[in-house]
């Protein structure tokens, strides 16, 4: 038992056990077919880019050999076809997203890729939904680029409020214009590719920008030039923010899907800056002469210098300089009968001769004093007045509503 057995070659084994016989099958094989064999086996790895089992094709090979004729051929036949076949138990490499599509170059097409172990259909959606998202996040970056166009008017930029609504809500509009351009199933799992053809895309998009965009220019062009008139000035700045918001984001798709459009897209919003700059400049020259409507007379007077304060808070000036505007300030005061005492004034303003509606609530109580009641009414005069005043002043005061 201590002794190193031996086999009936002489060959021994160091664990005292009786060594492995020698494969049958393998003693069968003449060396000759073996190492042909494994020479095939390398070039049809190289042909096919497989990595075939150099021994499976020998045995293949062995069999083919001993049976000689048809027989050879067909079982070669079979070997090429599973060799084949495990070459294709993998998706191809674009298909999982790891390399560009033939056919569909970057510079003309957006593509994506995409896979689901449940059906064909949802990975279909999912390979558009991946390009959507591709142009959403292209979207954003757009919004800001012409931000950065429209401060160049004037230092001007959104608000934080408004970047994030964008942020929020950018969401390309026309899933229509993605196709899928290859589908396929590996294992069990679907396989999609969407592609976008950005010449198509811009075709669509952009006959649709130009269309909305007409009226916003006209408007821009009618604003500059009517800057020495602030009525007209201001209807045309209301009708091109108008214009503008119409757009939405239709610029910055058109200019996401083809950068080539980009240019136009920024035109118009150097349009919008210029045109801000202007409207600065109207406001800094705008300003009010404003007189009581009877002087003297305690509630006409009182109520023009709560308009005066109002008008200074929304950024107006008040004075009389030559081509200021004319505005007058009244109020009729009354007390109606009921329990104690309350104050009211109706107010009346005559901006150049034309009457303009003052929404406001002008209300004033006390349990008896008709005097503490039009102290009260007074004391919050100002406030009452600012919102109401600046709407009675929209038809003449390019306000930005941002």
């Amino acid at each position: 038992m201590g002794r190193r057995s031996e086999d009936r070659r002489g060959a021994t084994t160091t664990d005292g056990s009786p060594p492995r016989p020698p494969s049958r099958f393998a003693a069968l094989v003449p060396r000759s077919a073996k190492r042909e064999g494994g020479e095939r086996a390398a070039r049809l790895a190289a042909r096919t880019g497989t990595s075939s089992s150099p021994l499976a094709f020998r045995t293949l090979l062995f069999l083919s050999e001993t049976r000689g004729g048809t027989g050879g051929r067909a079982v070669l036949f079979l070997a090429a076809a599973l060799l084949a076949a495990s070459s294709c138990a993998v998706a191809p490499a674009h298909l999982r997203g790891e390399a560009e599509p033939s056919g569909y170059p970057r510079s003309r097409f957006l593509t994506a890729a995409a896979s689901s172990e449940t059906s064909s259909q949802e990975a279909d959606a999912a390979a558009k939904v991946g390009i959507a998202q591709q142009i959403d996040s292209r979207i954003v970056a757009e919004f800001e680029s012409l931000q950065r166009e429209i401060g160049r008017g004037e230092s001007v930029s959104a608000s934080h409020e408004v970047s994030q609504r964008v942020v929020q809500q950018a969401s390309f509009r026309r899933a229509d214009l993605i196709e899928i351009a290859e589908r396929g199933s590996w294992r069990g799992t679907h396989y999609s590719l969407a592609v976008l053809s950005r010449e198509k895309a811009a075709r669509a998009l952009g006959q649709d920008y130009r269309s909305r965009a007409g009226a916003f220019r006209e408007a821009c062009a009618a604003a500059l030039a009517s800057e020495a008139r602030p009525a007209a000035f201001t209807a045309a700045w209301h009708a091109a923010r108008r214009g503008w918001m119409d757009l939405g984001t239709a610029g910055q798709e058109l200019a996401a899907v083809d950068p080539s459009h980009a240019e136009e897209v920024h035109g118009d919003a150097r349009r919008l800056g210029t045109l801000r700059a202007a409207r600065t400049r109207v406001m800094q020259a705008l300003a009010f002469r404003v007189e009581a409507r009877a002087a003297g007379a305690p509630a006409d007077e009182r109520f023009a210098q709560a308009v005066r304060a109002a008008l200074t808070s929304l950024g107006l000036r008040t004075d009389r300089a030559t081509g200021a505007l004319q505005l007058q300030a009244g109020a009729d005061e009354s007390f109606p009968r009921g329990l104690g005492a309350c104050c009211e004034w109706r107010p009346l303003l005559v901006l150049e001769g034309t009457a303009l509606a003052l929404e406001s609530e002008l209300t004033g109580c006390h349990p008896k004093d008709r005097a503490q009641a039009r102290a009260e009414l007074e004391s919050r005069l100002e406030g009452a007045v600012r919102a109401p005043l600046r709407r009675a002043l929209a038809a003449t005061v390019p306000w930005d509503e941002e």
